[in-house]
């Protein structure tokens, strides 16, 4: 006989003592109907017959008829049952015909026809297949099958409420020898409200691992096509299963298959089964935990960040559910072993959203959160606004953008910035500690004395050495600088080449670099590694103020193509220490004044779900900013590096309100869609690539998916200037005054051409 370890006999056994206690202080003689459910609505009893007997159908059992019969190698508690049963016979003044173990030198020496009480695992057939309908759970049953009485139990101290059920609702009520049954007994009770993942006997692994149907579980050649972030999480669980019990063949399978009762499973993370949402609904947003529900085990929380910490909390505490076998081992768990663990990073004494369905919790970076709201509307996103300042929060900022609905709210403790995504009737909720938080600045104090007029000039990389990225620096009126990401430095010359620009086109009459604001688009090395080169060699002699990105976290991009994100959390916290810049991590629909620039975000990583980014470059931050007053008043707008997920989100949020000026062509021309440039309708385009790449582009020859976005946008009768990062450092006016219809003329009047200081062409 199996024998589990003590800690499980331990907590086995309370939970028996505590049902006993219970069963004792009730009426015993109600039918299976009457019987409480117990811990997580698992808990049944089940049968045709339990409890009060019907005279008009039932059958009397003459004691001395029956032999009583435990198994050979009996536990403690089939010994017991059966010492119980003599008792409460002789009780009666009556003795059974015999009693004894199931012992037989064959088994031809079974007859199958004799009078005989089974307890417990008896090598008699009636006694597994009595277990039949409490497969894979914790239970006992009391049935009458042919001439036989079988009482039996899926764990050796279940024997000890099952005899005293069978005893007190049937022998102990006879007279004379006798006592009387239901005609069809078949009492199936599963109170102790657990589960048994493995059948010993036939050393298979009864439940399914169930996972949600859209993850990603194929892991491709390309190093960077990976599973998704929970399925390395799921594969550890199975592994650890297999570890522990033994047993190779367990299954993990998808849940396109309808919810079922019956069914065994283990949940894990967001299924469609109604366990998995009944337990997390238990949950707070920062609880993560497992427990059983019904017939199935819930592994889950609401992020996936924290369901990979639920998985690995429930491969730590996975020793103290196994019971030792002989060939293989079982994994019992209890309903009383739910466990739940609070991430107390993320702080939930705050005014959460009110309206709606909260759908999932997403990691988002600087140790915050975001909670996704859908079925919601502007009205009630407005009363939780005004709710917020009746409870003590300050409205730092508002915005509206087309139908979206902006807010940024902060109190000594909290900032909470909550938008309404018009399109799908949805609320985004991201919240952050204001000790790590820097909120953008409306209003800039350092704006001096105008010394020169704005300017955007777009870097020329060393393209030949396999420099592609972005990396542009506008030229505010008071000297300063803003950069946007900064290009990468293969073929080692353009952190001196940046250096050397930054210094030549420097008005300062203090000689100072100043860079009031640098802004991140993504991580990706080919935007920041230069940037981050010249402020570490040259720090003394630059001012940084502030640094604006929205970085994204590992949960979300793990599975993305081209995950590598270079930067690491430790090189930003280092260079933000050596500078003494702040760090402004910008969320959608806010807007930072730099200088006399009104800076404003129309995307960042935080937009994306549902969806998935597929590609890193989707996690990237877009924004725009207006330049000049009046009829020369014009709107520039950075894209970054985003591709058709990003496009299309913006297209749905924001349609023809994109419009703008100027626009930087998205991932070097390698992303955007047809519709996004539609609604962007530019006039000046600034295009991040040689010469050579542009002009691939645009050959009417060339169908390919990207060909055919760039050609529709150069297409574009409004689009009357193009300036390529080729060939020299490009400068244009902000805002740019004088166009024409004819985009060489403007070219050759509007652009202004600094060579580089080294020689290198990069055409």
């Amino acid at each position: 006989m199996k024998k589990m370890l003590c800690i499980r006999c331990l907590v086995l056994l309370l939970c028996l003592v505590c049902a006993l206690s219970v069963f004792v202080a009730c009426n015993t003689s109600g039918s299976s109907d009457e019987t409480t459910a117990g811990v997580g609505g698992s808990s049944e009893a089940e049968g045709t017959t339990g409890g009060t007997v019907d005279p008009s159908s039932s059958i009397k059992i003459n004691i001395s008829d029956y032999t009583v019969l435990i198994p050979e190698s009996a536990t403690q508690n089939e010994q017991d049952a059966a010492s119980a049963l003599l008792i409460a016979a002789t009780d009666l003044g009556a003795e059974f015909k015999a009693s004894g173990t199931d012992f037989v030198t064959n088994a031809a020496e079974i007859d199958p026809n004799a009078y005989e009480i089974l307890l417990g695992a008896t090598n008699r057939p009636e006694s597994a297949a009595a277990l039949a309908d409490l497969t894979g759970v914790i239970g006992y049953v009391v049935k009458m099958s042919g001439n036989k009485i079988v009482i039996n139990a899926t764990t050796p101290e279940l024997m000890d409420e099952a005899i005293q059920y069978f005893i007190t609702n049937y022998v102990s009520k006879g007279s004379a020898g006798s006592f009387e049954i239901p005609e069809v007994l078949n009492y199936v009770d599963k109170s102790a409200g657990g589960i048994m993942l493995v059948d010993t006997a036939n050393k298979d692994f009864l439940y399914n691992l169930v996972i949600n149907a859209d993850l990603d579980t194929t892991q491709g050649s390309d190093q960077y096509d990976r599973v998704d972030y929970v399925i390395q999480y799921f594969t550890k669980l199975w592994t650890e299963f297999q570890t522990k019990t033994g047993i190779d063949e367990i299954t993990i399978s998808a849940d396109n298959d309808a919810a079922s009762d019956e069914k065994l499973e283990v949940l894990l993370g967001d299924t469609n089964r109604p366990e998995t949402e009944t337990f997390r609904q238990s949950l707070k947003f920062n609880e993560y935990g497992y427990g059983v529900v019904g017939n199935k085990l819930v592994i889950t929380g609401w992020s996936d960040f924290t369901i990979g910490k639920a998985v690995d909390l429930f491969i730590t505490d996975l020793a103290n559910f196994v019971v030792e076998g002989e060939t293989c081992s079982n994994v019992v768990v209890l309903a009383s072993d739910k466990k739940v663990v609070s991430y107390d990073v993320w702080n939930l004494d705050i005014p959460l959203y009110n309206d709606g369905k909260a759908e999932k919790v997403i990691e988002c970076a600087n140790d915050s959160y975001e909670v996704y709201y859908t079925g919601t509307t502007p009205e009630a996103y407005k009363a939780y606004c005004d709710s917020l300042l009746t409870q003590g929060y300050k409205a730092y900022q508002t915005n509206q953008i087309g139908n979206n609905l902006y807010g940024t709210y902060v109190n000594a403790k909290t900032m909470i910035h909550v938008y309404y995504v018009d399109y799908l009737k949805a609320v985004r909720f991201v919240t952050e500690s204001m000790s790590t938080v820097v909120l953008p600045q409306m209003t800039d104090s350092n704006t001096g004395e105008k010394i020169t007029d704005i300017t955007f000039t777009m870097f020329d990389l060393d393209n030949k050495a396999g420099n592609f990225g972005n990396c542009f620096i506008i030229t505010l009126e008071d000297g300063s600088f803003i950069v946007h990401d900064g290009g990468g430095d293969a073929g080692g010359k353009d952190k001196a080449e940046l250096w050397n620009v930054l210094q030549k086109m420097n008005k300062r009459t203090d000689g100072k670099v100043v860079i009031a604001a640098w802004i991140i688009s993504h991580q990706h090395w080919d935007h920041c590694k230069n940037m981050i080169d010249v402020l570490n060699a040259n720090y003394k002699q630059i001012k940084l103020e502030r640094v604006i990105f929205n970085v994204s976290v590992e949960s979300v991009f793990y599975n993305t193509r081209n995950p590598n994100h270079y930067v690491n959390t430790a090189t930003w916290t280092s260079l933000m220490l050596r500078t003494g810049a702040e760090v402004v991590r910008m969320h959608t629909g806010q807007r930072i004044q730099v200088r006399t620039l009104n800076l404003e975000v129309l995307y960042t990583t935080e937009d994306i779900y549902p969806e998935h980014p597929y590609t890193f470059n989707n996690t990237g931050l877009v924004h725009r900013f207006d330049i000049g007053e009046g009829e020369n008043r014009q709107r520039m707008s950075i894209l970054g590096d985003i591709e058709d997920v990003a496009s299309e989100i913006m297209c749905a949020m924001y349609g023809d309100e994109l419009k703008t000026d100027i626009m930087q062509v998205a991932h070097h021309g390698g992303g955007g869609t047809v519709q996004l440039y539609k609604h962007f309708s530019p006039t000046v385009v600034v295009w991040p690539q040689n010469q050579a790449s542009v002009d691939n582009h645009l050959k009417s020859t060339n169908t390919g998916y990207y060909n055919i976005i760039n050609q529709s946008l150069m297409n574009q009768k409004n689009v009357v200037l193009l300036v390529v990062a080729d060939n020299g450092h490009k400068t244009i006016s902000l805002p740019v005054v004088g166009l024409t219809d004819n985009r060489t003329t403007n070219h050759t009047n509007l652009v202004t051409i600094m060579p580089r200081d080294d020689g290198v062409t990069s055409g």
